[in-house]
């Protein structure tokens, strides 16, 4: 139901923007607009990069947070140790679901990579589907806020 009502958004808005453009045919414009996917070549490239990026930003958080830990044990501050230590929880939950999401969108891109250079570098109903799913939204830095917040509070 719910691809039959965004296909008929698509379509309108399509049309619409075939009259203010004067197009002929306004599914050319949908079509063109659908092909306008990545490349998968391309974003695999970038999906790993990014998948690479949060796991080596995990360690190098904790290696900061441990310092500031050292530190604020050093002074003696008790209560700046333990704020520490909980803003080391919550980052490194942040990082973690970040690499593990960014991992799972680059396995996502790789199959469509293989599925892609297997068609002869066709973007067939598969290819669009995997890549429209492995397209990064708004839900992945909600749930890494959250599971921050959890580790944060849970693990003391």
């Amino acid at each position: 139901m719910l691809n039959r009502l965004t296909g008929c958004v698509n379509l309108r808005l399509a049309i619409t923007l075939s009259r203010v453009a004067r197009a002929p045919n306004p599914r050319e414009l949908l079509n063109a607009a659908e092909l306008a996917l990545p490349d998968p070549e391309v974003w695999f490239v970038y999906e790993y990069a990014v998948a690479v990026a949060w796991f080596l930003l995990m360690p190098v958080l904790g290696l900061f947070c441990i310092g500031a830990i050292a530190l604020a044990a050093y002074v003696g501050q008790r209560e700046a140790e333990g704020a520490v230590t909980r803003v080391l929880y919550f980052a490194t939950a942040f990082c973690l679901v970040g690499g593990l999401d960014a991992a799972w969108r680059t396995w996502l891109v790789q199959l469509a990579r293989r599925r892609y250079r297997r068609n002869g570098r066709a973007f067939d109903s598969p290819v669009r589907r995997l890549m429209k799913v492995a397209a990064i939204n708004d839900l992945t830095l909600a749930l890494q806020v959250a599971a921050g917040i959890v580790s944060a509070v849970v693990l003391r």
